[in-house]
């Protein structure tokens, strides 16, 4: 028998065995996460168990624990591993994401009767509503469930419900103007008479990933909000990676994101455009920059070191 206590070890102990494959291509985040073991550990009622990525609490009123009744059980999405196509799906617009789907495979609790438990079960992004799952789905011959739900069927979830808890999954993405962090993360939690033992979330969104459509009409070139680029200059910005969203990334960031360049954060548009000029890695150009800096390097000197 093995479990784990409560408290900040055994959230350390969860995280170190969080079982998250995140990709990414063509509109489409996937992250899926698994279990470690058939059966978990069992425990008492007041036990914390680690099942690979997923973590098993309870309600105080089981027998005890890992077995599957009156347990809770939650686990994350991860979906910022994958930083281009991350930056690209955090910036789209809510209507251009057209599909979250969550696929689960479990283990549902029946009574010794073989009679079918009247199910109260349900699944939810934490901070959101929850989703009733009922008790009508067949078993395979291992006694598992395998289901698929659209979250935003059925007015369950709304594409801005989904991106409110991306950004900001601390907080309830209903309310006005929370502060929107980009985690990246999404924590779900399932209740209560089942063992998980693999869940699947995929985000389909639009978007056009080309520098050109990041930029022109969408930022600033000045800091008198003029949005309409020169053709030259744009084409500069995006040379060399005219298929990714990284240099608009830089250049966003630089000239309105508060990098200071050695004496102010008010850049000079050339300046930032020198930087910036087909990035590859958004956050690798601008921090590369300021490690330049605390190196008495001039800021002549960290662009040409840290630009393309």
């Amino acid at each position: 028998m093995k479990y784990l206590l409560k408290g900040a070890y055994v959230l350390s102990i969860f995280v170190m065995f969080l079982i998250t494959i995140s990709t990414a291509n063509a509109g489409e985040l996937v992250s899926v996460v698994e279990s470690e073991y058939i059966r978990p550990p069992v425990g008492p009622p007041t036990a914390s168990i680690a099942n690979g990525g997923f973590f098993i609490s309870g309600y105080g009123r089981g027998p005890s624990m890992g077995e599957g009744t009156e347990e809770r059980t939650v686990w994350f999405h991860s979906f910022h591993l994958d930083r281009p196509q991350w930056r690209a799906f955090r910036d789209a617009d809510p209507e251009n994401i057209h599909s979250a789907i969550l696929e689960l495979e479990y283990t549902p609790w029946l009574p010794s009767s073989g009679k079918r438990p009247a199910s109260n079960d349900y699944v939810q992004m934490v901070g959101l509503k929850g989703i009733f799952i009922g008790g009508d789905y067949p078993v395979d011959s291992r006694g598992r469930r395998r289901i698929s739900i659209d979250l935003l069927a059925d007015d369950r979830y709304t594409s801005k419900d989904i991106l409110g808890v991306l950004h900001n999954p601390s907080r309830d993405p209903s309310e006005e103007g929370f502060s929107k962090r980009f985690n990246g993360n999404i924590l779900m939690r399932y209740a209560d008479d089942a063992i998980v033992h693999y869940a699947k979330l995929t985000l389909g969104y639009n978007s056009d990933k080309k520098c050109s459509a990041q930029v022109q009409g969408k930022i600033a070139w000045d800091y008198k909000g003029s949005k309409q680029w020169n053709q030259v200059n744009l084409e500069r910005l995006c040379r060399g990676a005219e298929n990714s969203g990284e240099p608009a990334a830089c250049f966003q960031r630089v000239m309105h994101g508060g990098v200071n360049w050695g004496g102010g954060t008010q850049w000079k548009w050339e300046n930032a455009l020198d930087l910036c000029e087909g990035s590859q890695e958004a956050d690798s150009t601008i921090q590369c920059f300021e490690e330049e800096l605390t190196k008495n390097r001039t800021w002549q000197q960290a662009i040409q070191t840290c630009s393309n």
